[in-house]
């Protein structure tokens, strides 16, 4: 498992129509103002056996956030990272600096990759991924794990459903029915997440962008299948615990003011105004993104460190609605790539500003629309 992407430089490719873009990896990313990172693939000895060892982890240097989120990244209780990386290097044997010829192609493989996904100010959120690939003479299965880990920073205590969710608010067939129309889930998941009940959730939640809240969900039979479910903080206001409506406005209140804000302003589209009319599929005149949506792409979005670390590479495709009134709803990825980068591409389109609407009669309409985003990594050329 190759981990050093130094020779590389990221690019991701939206394609709109027949119009190529090249998107840097260096667009810039609001950052911890110190962050630590440690990058290393070593072997590691056991008595006769060996295990290939590789860790990418991003850490904010502080001593109290770290403690909190090494233990979901490492598994292990320790008082900082390199104390956390020793204990995790010590399950596997002593590091060696050379593997015997006899093990070089079936030595088995621990990878934990920890990145920084979102920094607002009041949340960090994480993305964790683990890979344990078995020797090939065992023949057993490689397992992976991916997780999201939020930090809330004015509480100093990692984000679960009990204390974003009013657990009272979210109880009853009626209320949960109501909850999960919020959210926006892929159509091939769609009949997943319509058992989705906050009560019996296990998996993972992250704060993204300051206003969305995205819930991972893993395959139960395969650890390695994940998908998530992502919803506007306002649009499931009424559902959130009390300590999570004091980071957005009017202190605990509905956000009205700020909905009405947002419809006045010709850039925003926090709260899509869905008008209830069927879609048109086929317009007189199809939506149009009222600027340079190439420039748009290229400032606005990124490529997931996780799957520039892992050599992920594909075509995203973004299915949404472009609604009377210019705003974006109903996203769906109708092609995947990964999860992170699937969620990537759902959120760059969630953000962007007020399209043109399409028309017939002259009139405005809704109209359905297809966005391909292709991710792809691009040698880098040497000087």
């Amino acid at each position: 498992m190759k981990m050093n992407l130094t020779a590389r430089r990221l690019t991701a490719i939206a394609v709109i129509i027949f119009s190529f873009i090249n998107i840097n990896s260096q667009t810039q990313q609001k950052r911890l103002p110190s962050t630590q990172f440690a990058d290393k693939h070593i072997f590691c000895q056991s008595g006769d056996n060996y295990t290939e060892v590789s860790y990418h982890i991003e850490m904010p240097n502080d001593s109290e956030w770290q403690p909190i989120v090494l233990k979901k990244v490492f598994d292990n209780a320790a008082s900082n990272l390199e104390q956390s990386i020793e204990r995790f290097v010590s399950n596997y044997g002593t590091p060696v600096e050379t593997l015997p010829y006899t093990h070089k192609n079936h030595t088995p493989v621990e990878a934990v990759t920890c990145t920084i996904e979102d920094y607002t100010g009041d949340f960090i959120t994480f993305f964790i991924y683990k890979e344990h690939i078995p020797s090939t003479i065992s023949m057993k299965p490689t397992t992976q794990e991916t997780s999201f880990v939020t930090l809330d920073l004015n509480r100093n205590c990692l984000l679960t459903k009990s204390n974003v969710f009013d657990m009272k608010k979210c109880k009853g067939a009626k209320a949960m029915q109501e909850l999960r129309s919020r959210f926006t889930v892929n159509d091939q998941f769609a009949a997943a997440f319509n058992s989705f009940d906050v009560a019996k959730f296990e998996g993972s939640l992250a704060i993204t962008d300051g206003h969305f809240l995205t819930l991972m969900f893993t395959d139960k039979e395969d650890n390695s299948k994940s998908y998530n479910a992502t919803a506007n903080i306002y649009d499931i206001f009424n559902f959130l615990s009390a300590d999570m409506k004091r980071y957005h406005p009017e202190n605990g209140t509905a956000p009205e003011a700020k909905k009405q804000k947002n419809s006045e302003n010709s850039t925003s589209n926090a709260t899509p105004q869905t008008s209830g009319e069927r879609i048109t599929e086929v317009p007189d005149k199809m939506p149009e993104f009222g600027g340079n949506i190439n420039q748009w792409l290229s400032i606005n979005l990124r490529y997931p460190d996780i799957d520039e670390q892992l050599n992920v590479e594909g075509k995203c495709v973004v299915q949404f609605v472009v609604e009377v009134d210019g705003s974006i709803s109903n996203v769906n990825i109708v092609k995947h790539v990964s999860p992170t980068i699937d969620r990537e591409s759902a959120r760059v389109v969630m953000n962007m500003p007020r399209w043109i609407p399409g028309t017939v009669d002259g009139k405005p309409t809704r109209c359905r629309f297809v966005l391909p985003i292709n991710f792809k990594l691009q040698e880098q050329v040497q000087e």
